[in-house]
């Protein structure tokens, strides 16, 4: 997990970190390999096959709560984190069935790995287009959260939560010191500069550190959330 680019508000990344490391290597290996659920024709298919959405009346009201991965196993999940892929599933059923009205995408989120968190967001676009979006913010809905819900018709959130901490980062651990105090000196053999970044045991240069921060700057470009904080004037403080 440690190469996973994240877009998650900081001061959960220790939480997450312990429950990864504290976790046993059968469950630390499910953390991307969510089972499938099977394919929903409409929001009644979709509540009783498990996705995290429900119906209120006409309304289809969408669960983005947790930390977000791209596609946990069912163990994850009941850790209480997000299924990314799930919920982009369940916004594009919800936008498709003829008996829902709106949609609510019920957020309270920190934000998490970015992977997938592109396609979730456009296809939250894409839903608006057809019906309204409306984001419910709790207590949270931070960086990756914030993207994926960035294009709903409107976004709610009450004057304590905490709305934005945009950003993206990916964690490196350079442990050589701690290889050269136990005699190891470990050597990667590669195909390219670049490719052994990270490794157990391997140095991490200025130049390596760079071509990260590219790559991390890159993702953080391509979410244009920027331009959407800046240039919607439509965005406003919640108020009773």
């Amino acid at each position: 997990m440690n190469r996973e680019t994240m877009a998650l508000h900081g001061p959960h990344l220790g939480e997450f970190h312990r429950l990864v490391i504290g976790a046993d290597a059968k469950a630390v290996g499910e953390l991307n390999a969510g089972e499938v659920l099977g394919s929903a024709a409409n929001v009644r298919d979709a509540v009783s096959l498990g996705y995290p959405i429900t119906m209120a009346g006409t309304t289809a009201v969408v669960s983005i709560r947790g930390t977000m991965l791209p596609n946990p196993s069912r163990f994850w999940r009941e850790l209480g984190f997000a299924s990314t892929s799930l919920i982009r599933d369940a916004v594009r059923v919800a936008a498709s069935d003829p008996m829902v009205e709106a949609i609510v995408l019920d957020v309270d989120s920190p934000g998490g790995v970015v992977s997938g968190v592109d396609l979730l967001s456009d296809e939250v676009r894409e839903a608006a287009a057809i019906k309204p979006v409306v984001a419910a913010v709790g207590s949270m809905a931070c960086s990756a959260a914030y993207w994926a819900i960035a294009h709903a018709s409107e976004i709610h959130a009450p004057p304590t939560s905490l709305v934005g901490s945009i950003g993206a980062y990916l964690v490196l651990w350079d442990t050589s010191k701690l290889y050269d105090q136990a005699g190891i000196r470990v050597l990667a053999v590669t195909t390219g500069y670049a490719k052994a970044i990270g490794v157990a045991g391997v140095p991490i240069d200025d130049t390596q550190q760079a071509v990260v921060q590219s790559s991390v700057d890159a993702v953080f470009a391509s979410s244009d959330l920027l331009s959407r904080l800046v240039g919607d004037s439509t965005m406003q403080p919640w108020r009773r």
